[in-house]
């Protein structure tokens, strides 16, 4: 299937007029794979949300219940590429107290991935199936977790950036430094699979005073017009 689709783009993207790429890191990928011919017609428009109403009613009717624990969550389809394997058994490992991660999604390995959970007998992993409303799960979590193996610009990491939550990224991915780049330090954590985190810089996030991480390189209004400028050219 790898040379099917990579004969098939070849073809396609000769009759493209423009191209656009959600990093330059894929940038970069895109012209090395399929040649400088097709280097001026490609340009970069990171994902953008417009999610601002929306966190506006969830703030209004959020009930956090869990006062104690601090919420982890991970959401994505449950396949090899999103590395929740791993992980799970990085919480295996180093037994995080106080702390209950959530893998939200459906797929292939979720009977892997239970049957991971259930052999360690680990009480503070739960798989959940998904959700319509991400939104409010990301807005109830204290951190968001990244843990995929390959990925092109994630969505659901700008997404929970809007809704305040901080990130946790466990994915050494290179076009992720993009977007960290225009953020405070304070709003992400990189780390291995093979340390532990340390607990003590792991805070509980104040939900009754919202506020977006998300600069606004990355709202929708600043990214239309990047668009309008580029059907314009």
């Amino acid at each position: 299937f790898y040379f099917i689709n990579l004969i098939v783009y070849k073809y396609l993207y000769r009759f493209s007029y423009k191209i656009i790429c959600t990093s330059y890191d894929m940038k970069i990928k895109l012209i090395d794979l399929l040649g400088k011919k097709i280097e001026n017609k490609v340009n970069v428009i990171n994902n953008f949300v417009d999610n601002e109403e929306n966190i506006k009613k969830i703030r209004l009717i959020t009930k956090t219940k869990n006062k104690k624990r601090l919420i982890l969550t991970a959401i994505g389809r449950l396949h090899f590429q999103k590395g929740f394997d791993r992980l799970i058994k990085h919480f295996i490992n180093f037994k995080y107290h106080d702390t209950l991660l959530l893998i939200i999604g459906e797929g292939k390995e979720k009977e892997n991935l239970l049957k991971l959970i259930k052999q360690n007998k680990v009480k503070n992993i739960k798989i959940l199936k998904a959700k319509k409303n991400i939104l409010f799960w990301l807005f109830e979590s204290d951190y968001f977790v990244l843990s995929s193996r390959w990925e092109g610009m994630p969505n659901v990491v700008i997404e929970a950036l809007d809704c305040g939550t901080k990130i946790i990224d466990f994915s050494n991915l290179k076009q992720m430094n993009e977007l960290y780049s225009k953020l405070d330090t304070s709003s992400y954590i990189k780390s291995s699979f093979d340390n532990k985190l340390d607990e003590n810089i792991l805070i509980k996030k104040n939900r009754h005073q919202h506020k977006s991480l998300l600069p606004h390189y990355f709202k929708i209004d600043q990214n239309i017009k990047k668009l309008e400028m580029l059907i314009n050219d």
